[in-house]
């Protein structure tokens, strides 16, 4: 059986997975809480502001750690579908 493709998104300047996106939630009153309505395709770096984000597959690791890990966060290598993220050397 063939694992679905995991995916994150990493600000390409300064390496961070904390990305904000443009949305709009609406208020359920019955659930105290706001609902996402929609997403929309801006975003932008939590911690640089940059707006160059890049787009990577997360690899499944073998035999230790969670089923999906980042390298930048966990040490593990990934896959980048864009220029600028590189495999840990260490793996």
């Amino acid at each position: 059986m063939e694992k679905t493709k995991m995916w994150d998104y990493i600000c390409s300047e300064c390496g961070s997975d904390f990305i904000l996106w443009d949305a709009t939630a609406s208020w359920s009153t019955d659930k105290q809480k706001f609902m996402l309505e929609s997403t929309y395709d801006h975003c932008e770096c939590g911690e640089c502001e940059s707006t160059s984000i890049d787009d990577v597959e997360l690899k499944p690791v073998q035999d230790h750690g969670p089923p999906y890990s980042m390298a930048n966060t966990s040490g593990y290598p990934i896959e980048s579908s864009k220029k600028g993220i590189q495999e840990d050397p260490e793996c």
